[in-house]
């Protein structure tokens, strides 16, 4: 049996260079989920710093204390990336690759591509579960096309998110 007629896979399946195989398809799949599911939150991180930092972060907080920084002091959207110290983004990338090496670790591999068998607060719905992963992937895909877009407006425009849909917006 293919890997497109799997009754688990309902999605169609896109593959123009053929790349996957019964093999290497939950592998793509775990990683197309896991790029969906940062692609969401980024998308989220490019637009709300900027409407909420002031009632959500305190301005004694700081970033690195030995260098002075407060949180305050990053600029929103793609500036922040040149304003975070090299051991910040150090920092960053050790605790994602902790996270995605001994955290998120698909337990059965049996289970549908991303299912950590955590469940939502401790509910487990293997049904119902898989249906949101479905639903998840169409949603993450959103979240890619919509996290480059965002990139896009502010290289072009030099304005971040918040900026330039307050200026369309009033």
């Amino acid at each position: 049996m293919g890997i497109s007629r799997l009754p688990i896979f309902k999605n169609q399946l896109f593959d123009p260079l053929n790349l996957a195989n019964d093999d290497t398809f939950p592998v793509y799949r775990e990683a197309e989920l896991k790029h969906g599911r940062v692609a969401m939150l980024a998308t989220l991180g490019m637009a709300l710093p900027d409407f909420f930092r002031s009632s959500l972060v305190p301005s004694d907080v700081y970033l690195s204390r030995s260098l002075e920084l407060r949180f305050e002091d990053v600029p929103c959207g793609l500036h922040a990336i040149a304003a975070v110290p090299r051991e910040g983004w150090l920092q960053i990338i050790l605790a994602i690759g902790f996270v995605d090496l001994f955290v998120l670790v698909q337990e059965d591999i049996n289970d549908m591509p991303g299912d950590y068998g955590v469940g939502y607060l401790g509910l487990r719905d293997k049904a119902r579960h898989e249906s949101e992963l479905e639903a998840e992937i169409e949603v993450g895909r959103i979240a890619m096309v919509a996290f480059v877009v965002q990139v896009v407006q502010e290289v072009w425009t030099g304005e971040t998110v918040a900026e330039f849909w307050s200026s369309i917006v009033p």
